[in-house]
């Protein structure tokens, strides 16, 4: 079996070195080279099983072209259900070990997430847990090993969940999660298992990160809300259309996602909207990685911010997306290619 190699991570610009504008162009390249290295990587540790039909995806903040060298990768195996998927799994544990002392890989406390195609209604759910809908574990996943057509049905098996007997569960379970991350957005804080956990004081200006205590600043709050906002919109687009190519065709990044409704007749929302809210999302995300750059190298857990500038973005956010409005219309069409 191979060893691991030697990896190096990409240049890595601190946030607040730059602009939220100048960051996000710059994230995005950062992700695509990272993302270059890990792709050799699993070509190194799985290149013997190219006959055997799998896909290795990652999601979330990496299948976003987001993530900030303070987040662990996410892994994600499709298979088709076979003897195989043990060998599979085996190998992507040996590659986390590995690799473990270089703070690249997430082991999900050694449960790397499997989706099996063959067991039909499992893909909304977090390792197949009923109790933990997330749709957008594949709806942001992005392929890095293995056939394109494995990640397609992957996403097919999605639609087809959207569009039977579990659909209306899966879209209320998303929408009661965005006006969960709604409220935290505006108040700034959360209950966490019956206790308050405060995320970022609007009164005092600062946002608090600390991980290990559920302290995790703007990205429990405006961020989540957003992305939780495209996700509901796009089952109800898929659900009252019955046309899945959107979930196909959906570009990786939020920014990119909000001018591709735009640009394919999928929304009513006002170019000026749409720049407000590709800016503020950008504006959080490049907060939310200030406050994890200072806690790792230098254990800072607080990070002072402008009260008026943020609440000022938050009733924007919370008056541009209030529950109902409809980021994408159902009368739109996709411009297919």
């Amino acid at each position: 079996m191979p060893g691991p190699l030697r990896f190096e991570f990409p240049i890595y610009v601190p946030p607040e070195q730059m602009t939220h504008q100048q960051y996000n162009i710059f994230l995005r390249s950062y992700n695509a080279a990272l993302q270059k290295k890990i792709c050799i990587v699993l070509r190194d540790y799985l290149g013997e099983f190219q006959d055997v039909p799998y896909a290795i995806v990652t999601t979330g903040s990496d299948g976003r072209k987001e993530k900030g060298p303070e987040s662990l990768v996410e892994l994600i195996s499709i298979t088709s259900g076979t003897t195989f998927d043990r060998t599979l799994i085996s190998r992507l544990k040996r590659i986390v070990k590995d690799y473990s002392g270089r703070n690249l890989f997430d082991d999900y406390k050694d449960q790397l997430e499997h989706k099996d195609l063959r067991r039909i209604g499992t893909m909304s759910y977090y390792n197949e847990n009923r109790n933990l809908p997330y749709p957008s574990r594949i709806i942001d996943s992005e392929l890095l090993y293995g056939p394109y057509d494995v990640h397609k049905n992957a996403i097919n098996a999605l639609a087809l969940e959207f569009l039977g007997d579990d659909g209306r569960r899966i879209r209320e379970r998303t929408s009661d999660k965005r006006r969960e991350y709604r409220q935290l957005m505006v108040r700034g804080f959360q209950r966490f298992k019956g206790e308050p956990v405060v995320q970022f004081d609007l009164e005092k200006g600062i946002a608090y990160y600390a991980p290990k205590i559920y302290r995790t600043g703007f990205k429990q709050g405006p961020l989540r809300f957003i992305q939780f906002s495209i996700v509901d919109s796009l089952i109800q687009y898929v659900q009252e259309t019955g046309n899945s190519e959107i979930l196909h065709d959906l570009p990786e990044s939020t920014q990119d996602r909000f001018y591709y409704f735009q640009a394919n007749n999928l929304t009513s929302i006002s170019s000026e909207i749409l720049g407000i809210l590709d800016d503020s999302y950008h504006f959080f995300l490049w907060m939310l990685h200030r406050q994890q750059y200072a806690y790792k190298e230098r254990k800072e857990t607080e990070l002072d911010f402008d009260p008026e500038e943020i609440r000022m973005r938050v009733q924007l956010l919370d008056k541009l997306l209030p529950q109902g409005v409809r980021l994408i219309k159902p009368s739109g069409r996709i411009i297919s290619t």
